[in-house]
């Protein structure tokens, strides 16, 4: 529920921020506030045993969706998936978010969910920082790296669906959008 409250409390930000022009997103914070969102603050989280459904699904889609990324990049992602979770326009769990449309290849939301390929963690190290990050945001709440974007796609295409959203940032290496609401 804190979660819901804090990604509310995002997108409110957002829509308020939606006319700012795209942004480049640092590693650091400028003013030297806050968490510095790095490996070694990551590493330093505690792992915990219990994990709930929101988290074992937001680890998946992390690990299998920006694990090449750092820190930052991986909040982003994250960041899209609660968002949507917040938004009228798209399922209302975070689990439902990531496996929504799978079952037909190429036309889900989350392109690891509908590939034809098996969800093996072959790298647990990364599966256990993507364990660690998800439970971290889900239980503080988002920092607003991406001004309440609901979609993101890599730097390396340019898929049309863009053309009627405002862009918002550019994290790592993708891109993010918010939606037609919002502007």
């Amino acid at each position: 529920m804190v979660w819901i409250l804090a990604a509310l409390a995002v997108l409110a930000a957002a829509a308020l921020l939606a006319a700012r022009a795209p942004r480049e997103i640092e590693a650091s914070r400028p003013d030297g506030s806050g968490p510095q969102f790095n490996l070694a603050w990551l590493d330093a989280l505690p792992g915990g045993v219990e994990t709930i459904p929101a988290q074992d699904c937001l680890a998946e889609a992390l690990y299998f969706e920006a694990r090449g990324e750092d820190i930052l990049g991986q909040i982003a992602v994250a960041e899209v998936i609660v968002n949507r979770a917040a938004s009228p326009l798209f399922p209302d769990t975070v689990c439902e978010v990531i496996h929504q449309g799978t079952g037909r290849r190429h036309a889900c939301q989350f392109s690891y969910t509908c590939d034809g390929e098996p969800e093996d963690i072959r790298e647990p190290k990364a599966f256990s920082r993507a364990l660690r990050l998800a439970r971290y945001l889900l239980r503080s709440g988002l920092p607003g790296l991406t001004e309440g974007a609901v979609y993101y796609h890599a730097r390396s295409v340019s898929p049309g669906w863009t053309e009627s959203l405002p862009q918002v940032a550019q994290i790592g290496n993708h891109v993010f959008y918010g939606d037609t609401e919002s502007n």
